[in-house]
C-alpha cells in the first residue's frame, strides 16, 4: 500500500487529477485500477482507517462514485480483503462508454468543488483554471482526446466566465471617478 501511495502522490502532484483505469498509458492504467480498487474497498467499508486517512490527505483525492452511506456502512459486515489488490479490474456490468461518462462527471464535479473552495479569490481561481486548461487540453492527452474534451470544455467555459467578469468590471465606470463633463452647445 505504501509504495502505491507514494506513486499516487507523485501522480497527483504531476497531473492534478486521479489516474484513469481506462488510459492508454500503462502507468496511468495500473495506478488507475489500484485507485478504483481502493475506492471500491472504501465504498464497501473494507478499507482500513489508516489507509483511508492516508488517501484523504492527498490533494486532488476523491472517492468518486464510492462515497459511503454511513448508515449502510455501519450495518455492513467488513469484507475479508483489507488492502486494495493491484490487478483488480473495474466491474463488467458497465460498458466502457458508461464508465467514461461517469469518470468525466466525477472529474467535472471535483473541479467545480475546487473552484468553489477558492471563494472570491479570483487569482487562485485563475491559477487553477490555467493549470486545468493545460492538464485537460485534448492536444496534451494523446489517445484520450474523446475522454478529456468535455472536461476541457467545462474548464474553458469557467475560464471565459471569469474573463468576461474581469472585462465587465474593468469597463464599468469607477464610483470614485467623477462623471465626465458634458459639453454645452
Amino acid at each position: 500500500f505504501e509504495e502505491k501511495l507514494k506513486q499516487l502522490a507523485k501522480w497527483l502532484d504531476d497531473h492534478h487529477r486521479l489516474p484513469w483505469e481506462k488510459s492508454h498509458q500503462p502507468e496511468e492504467k495500473r495506478l488507475g485500477a489500484w485507485v478504483l480498487t481502493a475506492q471500491k474497498s472504501f465504498g464497501r467499508g473494507s478499507l482500513p482507517q489508516e489507509q483511508r486517512d492516508a488517501l484523504e490527505a492527498l490533494e486532488h483525492w476523491n472517492w468518486g462514485d464510492y462515497e459511503r452511506d454511513e448508515d449502510a456502512a455501519e450495518s455492513a459486515e467488513p469484507a475479508a480483503k483489507a488492502e486494495p489488490a493491484e490487478t483488480e479490474a473495474p466491474g463488467e456490468e458497465e460498458d466502457e462508454t458508461q464508465q467514461t461518462k461517469r469518470w468525466q462527471q466525477n472529474v467535472i464535479q471535483k473541479l467545480q468543488r475546487d473552484l468553489e473552495q477558492c471563494g472570491a479569490d479570483v487569482e487562485l481561481q485563475r491559477q487553477k483554471l490555467q493549470r486545468w486548461r493545460l492538464s485537460y487540453h485534448p492536444d496534451k492527452n494523446y489517445g484520450r482526446t474523446e475522454e478529456v474534451t468535455p472536461i476541457f470544455h467545462f474548464v474553458q467555459e469557467k475560464w471565459s466566465t471569469l474573463r468576461d467578469r474581469d472585462v465587465a468590471e474593468s469597463a464599468a465606470p469607477s464610483e470614485a471617478a467623477p462623471a465626465p463633463a458634458r459639453r454645452m452647445r
